[in-house]
């Protein structure tokens, strides 16, 4: 088990983003509650972590495939985070569904979530032979844009609505890939009018994604 990256956001909240193959873990907070969750589903297993400027955990996300999987790298920017590494198998984020050839094909992926622990989209660097394709450093510009740089070993892979070929038999090749996300409001609270006639309710709506400044519309 380990630590692969710690960042922070403009409020000192910390983000942890580790690998574990254990079959329990403890998840510790300045809090004297100690969460216990059962461990790796797989023979590799990854989570992210937030904590706020006291240390106290604010939440946990266990998002794996039933296979290998590996978590190189995030970035916390713009209320989002940003993920990369390698998988086999299947993974879910969100309504997006991302899967290999078989087990022994690991390919690359690029994981899009909330601030408050939420899947937003998945979409993974797609391979042509049983190799390992990964992603390793994820960056994040202004304007939400993802900048994931990683290697690839199959002779071909489809990055996007694009192949690119490797002359490098059996050996590694670099990528670098941007990429950019549709707009996308989400709802993340609301709260029911306590009587009829009332407007004590409340939804609040996320903008990711995009800048402002914004305009909505009653429908």
């Amino acid at each position: 088990d380990n630590y692969r990256s710690v960042t922070t956001d403009e409020y000192d909240n910390v983000f942890l983003l580790s690998n574990y193959n254990s079959p329990v873990i403890y998840i510790d907070s300045t809090e004297s509650i100690t969460l216990s969750l059962s461990g790796s589903s797989g023979s590799d297993d990854n989570f992210i972590a937030k904590y706020n400027r006291s240390g106290i955990l604010q939440w946990f996300l266990q998002i794996s495939s039933p296979a290998t999987d590996y978590y190189y790298d995030f970035v916390v920017r713009n209320n989002i985070i940003f993920a990369t590494g390698y998988f086999a198998g299947q993974i879910i984020f969100n309504n997006d569904t991302i899967v290999t050839d078989n087990v022994l094909n690991a390919d690359a992926f690029v994981a899009a979530l909330n601030e408050i622990g939420d899947p937003i989209a998945g979409i993974s660097i797609v391979g042509k032979g049983n190799y390992y394709e990964a992603g390793t450093i994820v960056g994040m510009d202004s304007d939400s844009r993802a900048y994931v740089s990683g290697y690839y070993k199959s002779q071909q892979i489809q990055i996007g609505d694009s192949t690119y070929t490797s002359s490098n038999v059996n050996k590694s090749d670099l990528f670098f890939a941007i990429y950019q996300h549709p707009p996308k409001a989400v709802i993340t609270g609301e709260r029911m009018v306590s009587c009829h006639g009332l407007s004590d309710g409340m939804l609040q709506v996320t903008p990711y994604f995009m800048n402002g400044p914004y305009r909505y519309k009653w429908s």
